[in-house]
């Protein structure tokens, strides 16, 4: 018998590790621009989002939506504009998940 404790314990792991992922590549991919001048993002971060949604209960409509926005900023190669929206992403998915926790979603 699993325990709600543990499995909630499980969700949050799960969660906080999805957004870690996506915001470390998110960043990755803007060293990757700084440094070597490749502009190309992950489009992978998608079903990430995804994760977050069923999983954690999470609402990611804003960082589905600034995500749209910092793919087109990469692939125009206008980095301030991909980094601002990499913070909004950054920011908005761990208010998202403490927010989350809080109310004990998962």
């Amino acid at each position: 018998m699993v325990n709600r404790r543990n499995a909630r314990s499980r969700n949050v792991c799960t969660c906080f590790g999805a957004a870690n992922v996506i915001v470390t590549e998110l960043w990755k991919n803007i060293e990757r621009a700084v440094e070597y001048g490749e502009f190309e993002p992950s489009t992978s971060l998608d079903s990430l989002l995804n994760l977050m949604e069923n999983v954690c209960g999470v609402d990611v409509s804003k960082e589905r939506d600034e995500l749209d926005k910092y793919i087109h900023h990469m692939r125009e190669e206008n980095l301030e504009a991909a980094i601002n929206s990499a913070k909004s992403i950054s920011y908005n998915l761990l208010s998202d998940l403490v927010s989350a926790c809080e109310k004990e979603k998962i």
